[in-house]
């Protein structure tokens, strides 16, 4: 998975990303943060998984790849619903899903 953003500065996304999400059930579950040189995408609810991102500047923006995930035994039969609910907001932020 990978996807871009007019948004070069990580911290100023993380905050856009929460600040979509709001109060929806989404962002009780879900967390960004940026850790070293990666964006880290949480997803706590019985059961822990990570997403780790690293990111390369691109003329206009940025993208974002995923490296590593470790996805918690009691999500993987959610990672298809949850994976979209992510894209949506990427998408309703103004980021490009990639393939």
């Amino acid at each position: 998975m990978q996807f871009t953003f007019f948004e070069q500065d990580p911290i100023a996304l993380i905050e856009i990303l929460k600040k979509a999400m709001g109060k929806r059930e989404l962002a009780k579950i879900v967390d960004f943060s940026w850790t070293g040189e990666r964006l880290m995408v949480t997803i706590s609810k019985a059961g822990k998984t990570t997403l780790e991102f690293s990111k390369n500047d691109i003329p206009n923006g940025s993208r974002y790849r995923m490296e590593k995930e470790k996805i918690a035994f009691s999500h993987r039969i959610f990672k298809k619903e949850v994976t979209e609910k992510i894209v949506n907001l990427i998408e309703q932020i103004g980021g490009q899903m990639e393939s």
